[in-house]
């Protein structure tokens, strides 16, 4: 199915809206649902069908003109009750596999790509994208949460959230990935002492126990992770002890004699756990 606005080639090209029914009068009530989907896809038959929604090209004679814009917004709530506004859904489609294993649709929202100007003229910067939590009358702003997929199934990983910058075609810098507000960490359950820990999830774990430490775990670290340690008690941290994980490099090459309320900063690199910090208590 294929619903486009008017093409122009002198005016604003014509616009498409798609709405769910308002719901009027002096009672409560649910608006009208939209539902945009590809074609369903069953047992071992190929691709299900895609789903495109695009703003309008601007045309490129004269001062050229502005790229329709699309917005996806969940139904307003109105009134002076509480309630709340309606949730917008993208998801790519899914497979109703036969007998072998089958890929469901990804999602991809992108900003528009830019385009050189005539005549050899500056090219234009692509189009941003940008993920907004709502904006309150009065009260807090609303909440973005990216969560990857729950694996199923024995011995199926949950699904990662990767954020990649982009890379520069020509001499210019690679982007990078800002945060503007404070970067909150988690701290991990706590963990008992053992010639071979293995941390849960989190970057922050409290150490219980007094048995000396010889190796940490790299499994689902990459390099460049940081973890800090803190010692309820007062295990020794061994240097360089062969174990069933990662090797642990301590400063000087000595082992570290804990004591209760003294943390450990130590950075992965692929291979062993490097320390990069300590407090004595």
């Amino acid at each position: 199915m294929n619903i486009a606005g008017g093409v122009s080639s002198t005016s604003t090209s014509g616009a498409v809206n798609i709405a769910g029914g308002d719901k009027g009068g002096g009672t409560s009530g649910d608006g009208g649902g939209v539902n945009i989907r590809g074609g369903v896809v069953a047992n071992n038959a190929t691709s299900a069908g895609s789903i495109s929604v695009i703003g309008g090209t601007a045309g490129d004679g004269g001062a050229g003109g502005t790229p329709g814009s699309v917005t996806v917004a969940g139904g307003a709530t109105i009134r002076n009750i509480a309630s709340t506004g309606g949730t917008v859904l993208i998801r790519g489609g899914e497979n109703d596999g036969g007998s072998g294993a089958f890929t469901g649709g990804s999602v991809t929202v992108r900003g528009g790509n830019g385009a050189n100007g005539t005549g050899g003229g500056a090219g234009g910067a692509g189009g941003g994208c940008s993920i907004l939590g709502g904006t309150p009358v009065e009260g807090n702003g609303g909440t973005i949460t990216i969560t990857g997929s729950n694996g199923v199934g024995t011995d199926r990983n949950g699904g990662d959230i990767t954020l990649t910058p982009g890379n520069s075609t020509g001499t210019g810098s690679r982007g990078a990935i800002k945060f503007d507000g404070r970067y909150q960490g988690k701290q991990g359950t706590d963990i008992t002492a053992a010639n071979d820990i293995i941390l849960t999830v989190g970057n922050y774990f409290d150490i219980t126990g007094a048995t000396q430490i010889n190796t940490i775990s790299g499994t689902d670290w990459r390099a460049g992770s940081m973890i800090t340690l803190q010692f309820d008690s007062n295990p020794v941290v061994a240097n360089l002890t062969a174990g069933t994980g990662a090797q642990i490099r301590l400063n000087g090459g000595a082992n570290f004699s804990t004591t209760a309320g003294s943390t450990l900063t130590l950075i992965y690199d692929g291979t062993l756990w490097k320390e990069i910090a300590r407090m004595t208590a």
